[in-house]
């Protein structure tokens, strides 16, 4: 049948139509592959251009986050259009970027971090007619990116300081003894000093003035492992004397009170609040001669006296792991151990009242694990102050009733703080009043215990003895105890009695002078540099008792160092330790770096091409 049809004429035809519809048939699958295969390089294209144009995109977030650093709210930038022409091929690609902190990733949720999402689509038509909400010529190809960045904060530096002075305006140095890890930044003049050789720092040091020498000058690879920056290449970062992040996340509590004494307990807190009273006055006679130094003597002046006294209650307790808190009372005294994340504020000043320690990290080993320990990745604290952060002297203790000198233990001792701090006070002029981190009762004097002698007790000996306020004579102590040239007690100390209630446990024989170590695992950031030591050459701790003016009396001639501790001034020496995590991971809430008269300080975390979110 086959044959015969090859063999006549209607045959050719019919092999002519079926060979034509077999070319047909090929042209149109090779059309269709040729033509899949077009649009699978556009499509590969389309994905390398989007890839690139993201990376672009997502950089402009970036900026744009940088220049609106205290922005918390989610910002939505204008769609950006770009036409890209290959061959015969048009397209135009539109792009939408949002800012905010409402979608940073699970697990990396933080105050100070943001999240950079970027979205770009393709279209087949030129820029005037494309919409990026639009379907018309759209690709199927489309991509999405998410940028996790976060900003610097002042915890971010072992050293940050807005004034490199003490509260005396005179330039405090770094020195041979001091070995620094992690980076140093101030905004003025950062002073070395070639006493006990130079100093070593481990980390960058940058500065907004410049790095000066006292006593010679070093080569500089031999001080700045890791290099510096000085003026005009560095940019001076903004002091803000407001715990804005705290007061803004954490809420405000204990606004009714004048102390708020904080007992860290793991993830929770335990609170006793204060509220101080005044007494109605009380007369106090003056006396030439008082016991113990002798009989009761002639009566020659009085005192006018309004005490005052603390009431103590039990504020109960609570946790703000995770989070952080703005005590408003007068003070904040705050010790104990902390779990979790969290941030302390105050609106006073802080007392330090104990050692502050970390759940997860046994005392003396650094919880960043540096030197080979393990890294504590659960507790992160920060203690941030609208005042000054100062290392409490001693106290009655509401707990128990009972007098402690807690930070005075020696060496070996002395005061374990680990967290991140910030005292960030403006004194408006008044250098004293500027944000330092410190240490309280700096010019130690003896104060007249009570006694009991015979079988009568005595009290307040040295308002008995001295006037008190000074009134009309600007000096403390008056009149002179003896009648005669001035001396204080059987042991002729002429440095003369403490200032009433300037020790917290004024009146106090012995008061501690050096009193040991400050063992700090985080940072410090303050106003002004403030002192950890005193030599006792002070200027002004040369004169007669005036502390409106900031001047202590001279120097007292006995010496009574706390046990353990050694030394000749008034303090403590330094063990200081970076906590490295802070560059990551700071505390809640902490003070964010935002450089006066340019874009805030930001650091990139992950970044991440997904899936793209329904709706974007």
């Amino acid at each position: 049948m086959l044959g015969k049809l090859l063999k006549s004429q209607r045959g050719d035809v019919a092999i002519a139509i079926l060979v034509s519809i077999m070319a047909l048939m090929s042209g149109l699958s090779l059309s269709m592959v040729a033509g899949r295969d077009a649009n699978a390089a556009l499509y590969q294209l389309d994905q390398v251009q989007e890839l690139s144009l993201l990376r672009s995109e997502l950089r402009r977030g970036f900026v744009c986050t940088a220049n609106m650093s205290t922005s918390l709210s989610n910002i939505i930038l204008p769609i950006r259009y770009v036409q890209i022409s290959s061959g015969g091929a048009r397209t135009t690609y539109a792009m939408k970027t949002r800012v905010g902190r409402d979608h940073v990733p699970s697990g990396l949720q933080h105050a100070t971090r943001r999240a950079i999402q970027s979205k770009i689509k393709a279209f087949r038509s030129p820029i005037g007619n494309t919409y990026y909400n639009g379907t018309r010529n759209k690709s199927p190809i489309e991509t999405f990116g998410m940028k996790t960045v976060q900003k610097q904060t002042f915890a971010g530096y072992m050293y940050l300081s807005n004034i490199d002075e003490s509260v005396n305006n005179d330039p405090v140095f770094f020195y041979g003894y001091d070995e620094i890890w992690g980076r140093v930044h101030s905004n003025t003049d950062i002073w070395l000093k070639n006493f006990g050789g130079w100093p070593l720092f481990h980390d960058h040091v940058s500065t907004a003035g410049h790095i000066q020498y006292w006593n010679g000058s070093p080569n500089p690879d031999d001080v700045f492992l890791d290099g510096y920056s000085e003026y005009p290449d560095v940019g001076e970062i903004e002091f803000n004397p407001n715990a804005l992040l705290i007061r803004r996340n954490g809420g405000v509590i204990w606004n009714e009170f004048d102390i708020a004494f904080v007992d860290l307990i793991d993830r929770d807190f335990e609170v006793m609040l204060a509220t101080i009273t005044e007494d109605p006055p009380d007369t106090l006679f003056i006396y030439n001669i008082y016991p113990p130094f002798g009989p009761v003597g002639d009566s020659i002046n009085y005192n006018y006296i309004a005490f005052k006294d603390t009431a103590w209650t039990n504020g109960g307790g609570g946790s703000i792991e995770g989070g952080s808190k703005m005590v408003e009372a007068g003070e904040l005294w705050i010790s104990g151990t902390s779990g979790g994340e969290s941030t302390w504020g105050s609106a006073g000043n802080m007392m330090l009242v104990d050692d502050i320690l970390y759940t997860h990290t046994e005392k003396g080993d650094p919880p960043d694990g540096y030197g080979g320990g393990g890294v504590n990745t659960q507790d992160y604290l920060g203690l941030v102050s609208e005042r000054q952060i100062l290392i409490q002297y001693g106290l009655v203790d509401p707990r128990d009733t009972l007098r402690h000198h807690y930070n005075c233990d020696g060496n070996a001792e002395g005061i374990y703080i680990y967290a991140g701090m910030a005292a960030l006070g403006d004194g408006e002029g008044d250098a004293h009043q500027d944000g330092i981190f410190s240490f309280e009762y700096q010019y130690p004097h003896r104060g007249t215990p009570n006694v009991t002698v015979g079988n009568e007790y005595f009290d307040y000996i040295d308002l008995h003895m001295c006037k008190y306020p000074p009134g009309d004579l600007p000096y403390w102590p008056w009149p002179a105890r003896g009648g005669g040239g001035y001396h204080y007690g059987p042991l002729g100390d002429n440095a003369g009695p403490d200032y009433p209630w300037y020790n917290p446990l004024w009146p106090e024989w012995t008061p501690f002078k050096e009193r040991g170590m400050i063992h700090i695992y985080g940072s410090v950031a303050q106003t002004r540099r403030g002192f950890v030591h005193r030599s006792g050459g002070d200027p002004l701790d040369t004169g007669w008792w005036q502390p409106d003016a900031y001047r202590y009396g001279p120097p007292p001639a006995f010496g009574m160092n706390a046990p353990g501790s050694d030394g000749s001034g008034v303090g403590y020496d330094k063990d200081y330790h970076y906590d490295y995590r802070f560059m990551d991971n700071p505390p809640p809430d902490f003070p964010e770096v935002n450089i006066i008269g340019s874009e805030g300080l930001f650091q990139g975390l992950t970044l991440r091409f997904q899936r793209p979110p329904r709706g974007f």
